[in-house]
């Protein structure tokens, strides 16, 4: 309708002008209550009469008794269409010119209302204050004035969504003025942002207009990130950025000018010396937007950052801490906010930082199994080039990244390096293979050097992957003139005719060779345990290989065991050997327990202490 009628104004104004003042004219002499003046000099106390004050400060308030409903009910009504009506005139420029302390009146009474009355007005009555605001804006009352008249009221508290379907209206007026405020910018621009997060309409709508317009006041948000800012303050501004990332995702793109903006203030709040680990837990809520950018550069500045946190807040052995501390409850989250940049992004960086702090340990990390689900669901959801490099950078922190413990490694070998195999597209398997089969059987081929830990579990974690690769693929991908991988490894051996099973002829010798391999058995513990798991591991691969490429029983045969009384001791051996590692577990749990039941004891005594009498 407005649209339509400014459209009338601007073909026809002098017509539209006088009709309006003729007809207004007229009908002002019948019903002089209606003017203009009278709805601008509105006392909203003279409309309220509840049976007695609410603290604003409860959760649920209960809207106010009515004393004559039905008359004054008619009364808002009228007023709500008077004021909407003299706004649709002011829009339109036809009504004649107020002056500044007129228009400002409805604003003035408004919030003259909610300073003395705390209350939680009905429906229609909050829509009257809308309108009487929106009648204060189209007769030119500034939205830096509509706030600093509400701020210091109990108006956002009552009827906060209202006012925020009010602002959303004017984005581009409201986001300087509300980022203008001296105090209360912040939660106010926070309180906006939700509103308009809840609905999805809102966010299509808005969402990048509003971004936008914030981007384009940084330099009043900007402070807030200031080293000499409370920590509080920090935190507040955070959450607005990760919504404005949230309404509009493009303006953290590498494309958007803002980028580099968004991405240094993101960087200084991770080196941020003041802030502990639960205030860089929020910052994290913004990874997934940075992580994204495949720039070398990028990444490396994100790499350092991320890793100066882990060094300066994450415990380097988690199993130490007390169950309920603090400082575990932040380091899970911490974990869990990386872990869901990894899984939005499929950041091959992030892959690799999670490996070193969650295979730190001896010990198998309490967050192992979660990691490996969030692995499951990342894979799928990654083209096929992402997987390519999620699957390269697995492998070679199993194969050849220094400074990672054994148990780390087989873990990698064991658990994670087939989950991201198995979940991974044909094509990015088959690609994969193309690309390291040649490695991987120079690795298993290699000779063994006397007491190599580090050469015993390499093999393993490449038998990890030939066993993959017999398991998942079909006999064509691993066998033939026409496959990839075999051409592959003929060309590496340059290999002059191809027949199609030299691939699997080479996996089978060696494993073989392996299978029967001693080993060191009267060497220390550790490595006689690597013996049988990598002997453990080439039985695997062949019976892989057999179940990929053969389908006559005899190959199967051999797969068959036989009861050998030195075979049973071997393993009565194994179990007294596991249950003595299980028991001393258990102990070293019942004395972590015993010591936290101690330190919570020693906590309360301090507090009964320090309790005055």
């Amino acid at each position: 309708m407005l649209g339509f009628l400014k459209q009338v104004k601007a073909t026809f104004p002098d017509l539209l002008s006088s009709s309006f003042f003729t007809a207004l004219d007229d009908f002002l002499a019948t019903h002089p209550e209606c003017s203009l003046e009278r709805v601008l000099e509105l006392n909203l106390s003279e409309l309220d009469h509840p049976s007695e004050s609410l603290d604003l400060s409860q959760a649920d308030l209960e809207p106010m008794e009515e004393e004559a409903a039905e008359p004054r009910q008619n009364d808002i009504l009228k007023l709500t269409g008077l004021a909407s009506g003299y706004r649709l005139l002011a829009e339109l420029k036809i009504t004649k010119v107020v002056e500044p302390e007129s228009a400002m009146a409805p604003v003035l009474t408004v919030a003259e209302f909610f300073t003395k009355r705390a209350v939680s007005p009905t429906p229609l009555f909050k829509e009257l204050c809308v309108h009487l605001l929106r009648l204060a804006t189209s007769l030119g009352v500034g939205e830096s004035s509509i706030l600093e008249s509400l701020k210091p009221t109990k108006a956002w508290n009552v009827m906060g969504d209202e006012l925020c379907r009010h602002f959303v209206r004017n984005t581009g007026a409201f986001v300087p003025a509300a980022l203008r405020l001296t105090n209360g910018a912040v939660p106010l621009m926070t309180q906006v942002l939700n509103y308009v997060l809840r609905d999805k309409t809102l966010v299509s709508m808005v969402g990048s207009i509003m971004s936008s317009e914030v981007m384009k006041h940084w330099t009043l948000l900007a402070p807030h990130f200031n080293e000499d800012c409370a920590q509080a303050v920090v935190n507040s501004a955070v959450l607005i950025l990760e919504k404005l990332v949230s309404l509009s995702p493009e303006i953290a793109s590498p494309k958007s000018p803002h980028f580099e903006t968004l991405f240094a203030i993101f960087l200084k709040l991770l080196e941020r010396p003041k802030a502990t680990l639960v205030d860089k837990v929020l910052v994290l809520g913004l990874l997934p937007a940075f992580a994204t950018d495949a720039h070398q550069s990028t990444c490396e500045k994100l790499r350092d950052a991320l890793e100066n946190m882990v060094l300066q807040h994450f415990p380097m052995e988690v199993s130490k801490l007390l169950p309920g501390a603090p400082e575990l409850l932040s380091y899970t989250k911490a974990m869990r906010k990386l872990l869901a940049g990894l899984e939005s992004t499929g950041s091959t960086m992030l892959l690799e930082l999670l490996l070193r702090v969650l295979y730190r340990e001896d010990k198998n990390h309490f967050l192992e199994p979660e990691v490996l689900l969030s692995l499951r669901r990342t894979m799928p959801q990654c083209s096929e080039a992402k997987q390519l490099q999620l699957l390269n950078s697995a492998y070679k922190c199993a194969a050849t990244l220094r400074g990672l413990p054994t148990p780390a490694r087989l873990s990698i070998a064991s658990k994670l390096l087939p989950q991201l195999l198995k979940h991974s597209s044909k094509s990015s398997l088959r690609q994969f293979f193309v690309e390291n089969v040649v490695a991987i059987l120079d690795t298993v081929g290699s000779k063994i050097r006397s007491g190599s830990e580090w050469q015993l579990t390499s093999k393993i974690v490449a038998l990890s992957c030939l066993e993959v690769l017999y398991s998942c693929l079909h006999k064509d991908d691993v066998s033939g003139k026409q496959s990839a991988i075999n051409n592959s490894f003929c060309r590496a051996r340059e290999v002059a005719t191809v027949v199609g099973n030299e691939l699997t002829k080479e996996v089978t010798k060696h494993t073989n060779m392996l299978k029967k391999e001693r080993g060191e058995l009267g060497g220390d513990e550790e490595n006689a345990y690597l013996w049988r798991h990598l002997r453990c591991a080439a039985y695997n691969v062949i019976a892989a290989v057999v179940s990929c490429t053969q389908v006559e029983a005899q190959f199967y045969d051999v797969f068959l065991f036989q009861e050998k009384p030195e075979k049973q001791l071997k393993l009565e051996l194994e179990r007294e050997r596991l249950a003595a590692e299980r028991a001393k577990e258990e102990r070293e749990e019942r004395e972590r327990q015993r010591q936290h039941e101690i330190e919570l004891e020693r906590l309360r005594l301090q507090q009964r202490s320090e309790t005055p009498v």
